[in-house]
């Protein structure tokens, strides 16, 4: 017996304990998630074709588009913010280089004083603080456009893209594999969910309205938020469960995209040198930034289907070649500027799923349970 609790299905990923699959029944409506499989050289095109297939997939399935349109006002409301603050630290450094006043800057003696001085001496960065304001504001919105649309974009991404996913895989499977593993049993989710979507619209205007109404007596309205979703439990049975099952579902995707986006931070970190390169540096990060997120976005999937760590990672050391091949379109993409993280992230994130469904996964399987994949 496997110590891991989940037997994968070896094509859809879910659980499977039995010779046969209740998710996915071996049989998808997606024609490309089978195929010949086992080949190093035809996983690594598979990886090649991953983000292309996340891009016909985003543009097919109906109801996808549309969830990508919060996290990119959200997304581009950070960036202002970024760049705003950006530009006005990046002025005033590159003005202590051109006049050769670092200690205008206020920094205090110490770790970071010795990094600005290592800066300041760089030829890229003087040459900078010599162009003018023009360059400097370039820099400062192409160092900006990076983080905010690789690392942020992707951690405000994680719990759209789950629900995404969801929707793409009741496309290729019929129904959401993960709802008929994980809901309730016993409930009506449609309305549950408008029971739910209700009570929380009811309980959102009454903290509103509590932080608005400066009174002794709007303390009152706070009842209105547990009152609403018994209301709603009385009314729908088992809505309330679906209340829960639904938020510990989006939690654990928020959870996701969290440790996602920080792996992502931390390799960009470590990479931060690259962008004084001269003239391929950007580029090049550009390209890391998308690698990183490739591989990071393959958390989702994987967290979907309960995956341990153990499994996780035997998956990606059993298919390297198709991993790294992900992960070298990916950051292709990220080399265009704002837009390549914006198409990159929800296609690269689809794509790694369809590869995930794509790769075979029997030899995650006890010896005695694998299963035959259709040709």
């Amino acid at each position: 017996m496997s110590k891991d609790p989940v037997v994968p299905c070896p094509l859809c990923g879910y659980h499977a304990p039995e010779l046969s699959c209740p998710s996915c029944r071996l049989a998808p409506r997606e024609p490309t998630l089978v195929g010949g499989r086992g080949r190093t050289l035809r996983e690594f095109l598979d990886g090649l074709r991953a983000v292309p297939q996340g891009a016909r997939m985003l543009l097919s399935i109906r109801g996808t588009k549309r969830l990508l349109v919060p996290p990119l006002i959200l997304t581009a409301l950070l960036f202002g913010a970024i760049l705003a603050l950006l530009v006005r630290w990046m002025t005033g450094f590159f003005d202590a280089v051109r006049n050769q006043d670092l200690g205008a800057l206020g920094i205090d003696p110490g770790f970071w004083s010795r990094v600005i001085e290592w800066l300041a001496g760089l030829q890229v960065v003087i040459a900078i603080a010599q162009a003018g304001s023009l360059l400097v504001l370039m820099t400062a919105f192409t160092v900006a456009a990076l983080w905010t649309f690789s690392i942020a974009y992707e951690l405000v991404c994680g719990p759209f893209l789950d629900t995404i996913q969801a929707r793409v895989e009741a496309a290729w499977f019929g129904a959401d594999p993960r709802v008929a593993l994980e809901q309730p049993p016993g409930i009506d989710p449609v309305a549950s969910a408008r029971a739910a979507a209700v009570a929380a619209s009811v309980a959102g205007l009454a903290i509103v309205a509590w932080a608005w109404i400066d009174a002794r007596w709007s303390w009152a309205l706070l009842v209105l938020v547990p009152l609403a979703f018994l209301v709603a439990a009385r009314r729908v049975p088992g809505s309330w469960s679906w209340t829960r099952w639904f938020a510990r579902s989006q939690a654990r995707a928020l959870w996701t995209s969290v440790k996602a986006s920080t792996l992502a931070a931390v390799v960009l970190v470590l990479f931060l040198w690259l962008k004084f390169v001269p003239f391929l540096g950007l580029p090049l990060f550009a390209m890391v930034a998308g690698f990183a997120t490739a591989l990071t976005l393959l958390d989702i999937p994987f967290s979907r289907r309960g995956w341990s760590l153990r499994q996780r990672v035997r998956f990606l050391f059993q298919h390297l070649a198709a991993v790294v091949a992900l992960g070298v379109v990916t950051s292709l993409v990220f080399v265009v500027p704002i837009l390549g993280p914006l198409v990159g992230v929800p296609c690269a994130s689809i794509g790694g799923q369809w590869l995930l469904c794509r790769l075979d996964k029997n030899a995650m399987r006890p010896p005695g349970r694998r299963l035959t994949l259709p040709a």
